[in-house]
């Protein structure tokens, strides 16, 4: 058992003295553990966009995209659509357009295409992205940061929430990624954190431990001064 634990210790102590180099620090747990041993539980999501084969969800005062990443919202901000763009992840709130995946990257409030209050995302034959914001219809040209005013009789197909329904490890991976990496758990192993009472039992099987080894020189100087009478 002391072998054991000496063993853990020192892997785990090798693992976090090198976690930034391994990226340990930026790989959130697999779901199923952040439930089993941290209890993490399903994030309240209030709406969940799909583009393509990737996704964005607000939950809680964040916007998590997959397949791991969690930005903040300001308080009452609200997601309203994703666009793809290559590499690139769209996703547009009520209040301003973010640049995600594969990682943040440029945020574009919404007072710079001269529009506000984003209620509704969508695209039209006439217009790749149309949001319906205070004052009507607007074609965004994302690329040239400008919005053009549309007719409201224009033909729109808008975007619409989906259930989270099999995004649910994805989201609840995104939701703790920042907390719940590798790296973490290294620490809380090396520290005993892991398990209930477990620093206590790790304090008990050092000091377990410290008598061995102190047992051990002991009965090597007791054997040596029995060999030195011998002679």
């Amino acid at each position: 058992m002391s072998a054991l634990l000496l063993g853990l210790m020192l892997a785990t102590g090798v693992g976090i003295n090198h976690a930034s180099d391994w990226a340990l620090d930026r790989t959130a747990l697999p779901a199923s553990w952040m439930r089993l041993l941290y209890g993490a539980t399903q994030p309240g999501v209030t709406a969940v966009y799909l583009a393509g084969d990737r996704w964005a969800a607000s939950a809680e005062g964040r916007l998590l995209i997959a397949p791991g990443e969690a930005v903040p919202l300001s308080a009452g901000e609200a997601l309203r659509g994703v666009v793809a763009r290559g590499e690139q992840l769209w996703a547009i709130t009520d209040q301003q357009v973010l640049v995600l995946s594969p990682a943040l990257g440029d945020v574009f409030p919404m007072a710079l295409f001269g529009v506000e209050e984003v209620s509704a995302v969508g695209h039209a034959s006439s217009c790749a992205l149309v949001i319906k914001a205070q004052g009507g219809l607007w074609c965004l040209e994302l690329d040239e940061l400008v919005a053009h005013p549309l007719d409201p009789a224009t033909s729109v197909d808008w975007q619409q929430g989906q259930p989270v329904g099999d995004l649910s490890n994805q989201v609840l991976r995104a939701f703790y990624a920042q907390e719940l990496t590798i790296e973490r758990l290294l620490q809380d192993i090396h520290s005993g954190r892991v398990l209930p009472g477990g620093m206590y039992l790790l304090d008990a099987l050092g000091v377990v431990l410290l008598l061995q080894i102190w047992s051990g020189l002991w009965l090597w100087q007791r054997r040596r001064r029995l060999q030195r009478r011998v002679r």
